[in-house]
């Protein structure tokens, strides 16, 4: 059976879907492939049940605080993890019913099953080969498993744990980078006995050294960190000997958070004829997102790119307009980069990374949460801001932090980017007393001094 369409939309996850809406804007002469299971990666295995978790574990560990408070008896505070997983299965749930409805809707234009392509313009799902003038491969990623591994039970990826029942007794977590930073610190306040593994020496796309040293410091003292080496694992009665060189630690159950893997691996891309890098990722323009001078566009981590999902759904969009919209394919703008972690106290990155920084160029200012007033009396003073600035300029031009509510801040300073604003434009922002927003312009008051000339009385305005 041969079906003609203009556009197949090959992965029905973040980058596929948000492809769909605006494909949709210009034709209904498409389809959408995917083999399942419905619900993006987000909703099922990502970001959103690991913040249930880690929500979870964040209120169970205030009970440390409480009686600081004058609030007694929080030791009797217990956890139930049959619950705490019950909740995260139940909220997945939720998350995933807007991705499977807009499936639903599609009717005869969603076809169940994998993809394979067969030339540039044709794609073969079982028994219907598909002739599209343009293709859209948003087939996402999938956790990185050794065969070995693999073949172990009880060794899992994200994709299986939040399957479980209850929490385990104890755990390895290999990988730190994201992931692994949060649902370690979220298992370990949860009860979990907990060893995590890097094979780098760096954790969690951490680039700052000295956010990377606090976030070391802070993390080793709620649970054992072992980086540097090679990880070995091993089965024995009743669980697992884990360990990189002569330490071995007997746990439970094996969580590995060490990466992802395109699914366009298995879709026989070479036949194509288009140009490849040497590990069998497509070549494209990451600015329109196109195969040479192809039909095809490369969306969302399919692409092997680190990739959020704020990130996949702008790749949606671009990957759509350039498909189906009526100005061909056209170059567009991104936004300024930005990456979150939910641990306690939060990682945030914003702007340029400390290792894209030409360092004779570049202020740095930096201020200690240890020593803000708000924070101090919300329990929660600990944590560095590190602010990057243009010496020419003085334009902001990123940062790194290490401090509570990094969620917030690293939006507002990215925004900030967003606007062009320099260290004086930003000081001059209302910051309101006694707000956590306090710490960001110690900061900024610290890197106007390394701009030099500047003091913070210097900053009004004239009018």
């Amino acid at each position: 059976m041969i079906r003609r369409v203009k556009v197949a939309i090959i992965g029905a996850g973040t980058a596929g879907l948000t492809a769909l809406k605006t494909v949709s804007r210009f034709t209904d002469d498409f389809v959408v492939i995917d083999p399942g299971p419905d619900g993006t990666t987000s909703a099922r295995s990502g970001c959103m049940p690991s913040k249930a978790l880690i929500t979870a574990a964040h209120e169970y560990h205030k009970r440390h605080f409480l009686p600081e408070l004058g609030i007694s008896h929080a030791h009797n505070l217990h956890i139930e993890s049959r619950e705490v997983m019950k909740r995260i299965r139940q909220l997945r749930e939720r998350f995933s019913q807007g991705p499977v409805r807009a499936i639903e809707k599609l009717e005869e234009r969603f076809i169940r099953g994998r993809a394979c392509f067969e030339s540039a313009e044709q794609i073969r799902v079982g028994d219907i080969l598909i002739q599209a003038e343009k293709v859209i491969v948003a087939v996402g990623s999938s956790p990185e498993l050794s065969a070995e591994w693999a073949s172990f039970s009880g060794v899992m990826t994200t994709d299986q744990f939040f399957d479980l029942e209850k929490l385990p007794a104890s755990l390895a977590v290999i990988g730190l980078g994201s992931a692994g930073l949060e649902i370690a610190q979220a298992l370990s306040r949860l009860g979990v006995q907990v060893v995590a593994f890097e094979q780098e020496d760096w954790l969690g796309g951490i680039y700052d050294p000295d956010i990377q040293y606090w976030a070391r410091e802070y993390f080793s003292s709620e649970y054992m960190i072992c980086s540097g080496q090679s990880v070995r694992v091993d089965t024995e009665a009743g669980g697992f000997s884990v360990g990189s060189g002569k330490e071995r630690y007997r746990v439970e159950k094996v969580l590995v958070t060490g990466g992802r893997r395109t699914a366009l691996s298995a879709m026989n891309f070479a036949v194509t004829g288009l140009p490849m890098t040497a590990s069998g990722v497509p070549i494209f323009d990451p600015e329109t997102l196109q195969v040479g001078d192809s039909g095809i566009f490369i969306a969302g981590d399919a692409g092997q790119k680190e990739m959020k999902m704020h990130h996949a759904a702008d790749e949606g969009r671009i990957a759509g307009f350039n498909a189906a919209g009526p100005d061909g394919v056209k170059r567009y703008q991104r936004r300024v980069p930005l990456s979150i972690t939910f641990t306690d106290p939060q990682i945030a990155r914003f702007g340029l990374r400390y290792d894209q920084l030409n360092l004779s160029e570049t202020a740095i200012g930096s201020a200690d949460f240890g020593f803000q007033n708000r924070a101090l009396i919300m329990g929660e003073h600990r944590g560095l801001v590190r602010l990057y600035a243009d010496r020419v300029s003085r334009k902001l031009t990123g940062g790194e932090m290490l401090v509570p509510r990094a969620e917030h801040f690293a939006f507002e300073l990215a925004t900030c980017i967003h606007n062009g604003m320099t260290v004086d434009e930003m000081v001059w922002l209302p910051f309101y007393h006694p707000t956590m927003e306090e710490g960001l312009r110690s900061a900024l008051y610290n890197l106007g001094e390394e701009l030099g000339g500047v003091l913070p009385e210097h900053f009004l305005p004239e009018i």
